[in-house]
């Protein structure tokens, strides 16, 4: 009698071990299936944000090129600013006073000496 209850009861916990092994294996293996599911769909989420950003970047790019070649072909139409002022020197001594002082002394600016004085005014005197 003894020996059977030993036997039983040996048998009763090497089952309960064999369930509690499955049990974590299963739920290790559920852990596993579930974080492999995460990582899957992160990475379907980066990739969308990257092609988003992407076409974002490209949509960007084409509408400054558009309005590049639209301001090209506006200042092409466009006449000159600085013509009107040339028969006009005190236009373009105040034209002139807008600008930069490097534009004035680079002598960017028709008409004008390097010291900023009206050369067209000079000659005349």
């Amino acid at each position: 009698m003894r020996g059977e209850r030993v036997k039983m009861r040996g048998e009763r916990v090497k089952s309960e071990r064999e369930r509690v092994k499955s049990e974590r294996t299963f739920q290790s293996e559920r852990t596993f299936q579930s974080e492999r599911e995460r990582v899957k769909s992160e990475r379907e989420r980066v990739k969308s944000e990257r092609e988003r950003v992407k076409s974002e970047r490209e949509r960007v790019k084409t509408q400054l090129q558009d309005m590049m070649s639209l301001n090209a072909s506006t200042n092409s139409l466009l006449p000159s600013p600085l013509n009107a002022y040339t028969d006009n020197p005190s236009l373009l001594i105040q034209f002139t006073a807008w600008l930069p002082q490097s534009y004035r002394c680079l002598g960017l600016v028709p008409g004008h000496a390097w010291d900023g004085r009206n050369v067209n005014s000079e000659k005349q005197r």
